[in-house]
């Protein structure tokens, strides 16, 4: 077998999804085979557990002698806040179990997340009196971007990076000044990851039924992009550095909020596949605007399946 799935042990399709990203990741994947342990599996702490196990997963999906593989081991492993391991017949949100999956492993092993995926974003607020720059920075393995109302990934990182004049009863207090000044607010990118993650937020709180829905409405994005727009240029940086990153992974999700599958598609760079549980195919990306946009098909009837995260890679 060229490429090997993953059996599905209930809903653990959101796990399978996840790791198949993560394999096809090449520098991390990498990082993750050369993990070595200087103790045995049952001297291990739980974070590192976690690693031993996916580490596992990788080896076998990269001697490719199987047609599939199994995360039991890895799900008796992976710990949650609660100190719980994972439920396999009650489905998690994949960006939920990224963020802890990342946690954990970062814990496990100091930058083996931060390298691949770490960036950094910028929350700034600049004294229009005297200029004064306060500056707050925090490291970030995925932007969740807004898509009600949005029509596009640009539109949505816009929107992410949009300023605010802070004035009237909104003044800020600057410190340096020793008062209350207007100010202008913003909050933009200044590390981008190697990887950038993008988690689309089609998951919204309907305020008139009171329940929690899934957004199914149309967002474009494209295969290759341009992010030096969202970048916080500074004295370090070539100012003619082109941010460009080519989309190199999407998790797709079918059906509804509370009833739905979890899939992947992912470019090799040679050709785009499909990674859906045990099932590996190849994939046509002529039918990318088709399957994962979202909105409506040729009925005029809401799509179910739509990309609910994107990774992008830096060229």
């Amino acid at each position: 077998m060229e490429f090997v799935g993953i059996k599905n042990q209930g809903v653990t399709d959101y796990i399978n999804s996840v790791l198949q990203q993560l394999f096809m990741v090449i520098d991390f994947r990498e990082s993750v085979l050369n993990v070595s342990f200087n103790k045995g599996k049952e001297e291990l702490n739980e974070n590192e557990l976690i690693l031993y196990e996916l580490k596992n997963i990788f080896h076998i999906l990269s001697e490719k002698q199987v047609d599939c593989t199994e995360t039991v081991e890895f799900c008796k492993a992976f710990i949650d806040y609660g100190g719980n391991p994972i439920n396999v017949l009650i489905q998690m949100d994949t960006l939920e179990f990224l963020n802890l999956l990342f946690y954990r492993l970062e814990l496990a092993l100091s930058g083996l997340v931060t390298n691949s995926f770490g960036g950094t974003l910028s929350s700034q607020v600049v004294c229009r009196e005297a200029n004064h720059l306060h500056e707050i920075k925090e490291p970030f393995f995925s932007i969740s971007l807004e898509v009600s109302g949005i029509t596009s990934i640009k539109q949505s990182l816009k929107q992410f990076c949009e300023s605010e004049i802070l004035e009237s009863e909104n003044q800020y207090y600057c410190d340096k000044c020793g008062k209350k000044v207007d100010a202008l607010k913003r909050l933009i990118i200044s590390k981008m990851p190697k990887h950038l993650i993008f988690h689309l937020n089609r998951y919204q709180f309907d305020l008139n039924t009171f329940e929690r829905i899934k957004l199914n409405s149309f967002f474009e994005f494209p295969i290759t992009i341009n992010l030096k727009e969202f970048l916080l240029q500074n004295e370090n940086q070539n100012q003619n550095e082109d941010q460009n990153y080519t989309l190199s992974g999407i998790i797709v999700h079918t059906g509804t909020l509370n009833s739905g599958h979890y899939h992947s598609i992912t470019n090799t760079k040679t050709k785009w596949l499909s990674f859906n549980d045990r099932v590996v195919s190849e994939y046509n990306t002529a039918d990318l605007e088709n399957d994962f946009y979202g909105g409506l098909d040729q009925d005029k009837k809401k799509k179910k399946q739509s990309a609910y995260m994107l990774i992008y890679r830096h060229d």
